[in-house]
């Protein structure tokens, strides 16, 4: 019999589910799911109902998810330590997501699958940026040629380091997370040795040529 996949992630979100889809894969756990479905009302849930039998789900797959709780990091800790054989995906790992407001922080899938990992104790597939997974799966879907590709993205440590760890041209727009101070803070920290960068982004508020004093550290297109 063909197991089944858990989602801990946004009902919304349907990337992952049409991917399910067309694989003809079962899956479950999508949208709310509130502790008040347990019969078990003492302080921790010692008698926890799962959804589906242990040896029935094949996959525990986690991502950002704003209806995630306690409920769902217990059955998926609990799926994944019940089974061996049952296999541990995250979407991604960013730590959070850029907003309207600076002010507010917004976590993205990252701590959720570091609950979902510390209480399993099991070590997660992560198939997004800036892991190798999503390298071959663009390679294969795509048929890129690493020497003519860029990668664009607004992080340092998820586009930008996939750019690098696979060979690819890699920019960094200031429009999300990471802005000039955190390239420098990453260049401070050994991870980026150099950095290719279009000046006029920017245009009166960074001045490339006199931020760093070697050359090799200038940042130019």
């Amino acid at each position: 019999m063909a197991k089944k996949c858990i989602i801990v992630k946004n009902k919304q979100n349907k990337s992952s589910k049409d991917e399910l889809d067309n694989l003809n894969i079962e899956y479950f756990g999508t949208g709310p799911d509130p502790i008040s479905r347990q019969s078990d009302t003492r302080p921790f849930i010692y008698d926890l109902e799962l959804d589906e039998e242990v040896e029935n789900v094949g996959a525990v797959v986690v991502g950002y998810d704003k209806h995630f709780n306690y409920h769902k990091l217990m059955k998926a800790a609990n799926y994944l330590v019940q089974d061996e054989s049952c296999i541990f995906i995250a979407t991604n790992t960013d730590e959070t997501c850029p907003g309207p407001n600076p002010d507010t922080v917004i976590p993205d899938a990252g701590p959720l699958v570091a609950a979902v990992q510390v209480a399993s104790g099991r070590e997660p597939v992560v198939v997004g940026k800036p892991h190798t997974p999503a390298f071959d799966y663009i390679c294969h879907r795509w048929n890129i040629n690493p020497d003519r590709t860029m990668m664009i993205g607004d992080r340092t440590n998820t586009d930008v380091k996939f750019g690098r760890d696979h060979g690819l041209r890699t920019m960094l727009v200031l429009s999300g997370c990471h802005q000039v101070d955190d390239i420098v803070n990453t260049l401070i920290g050994t991870m980026v040795t150099r950095i290719s960068f279009l000046c006029d982004i920017t245009p009166g508020e960074f001045n490339p040529k006199s931020s760093f004093n070697d050359p090799m550290m200038q940042m130019s297109l």
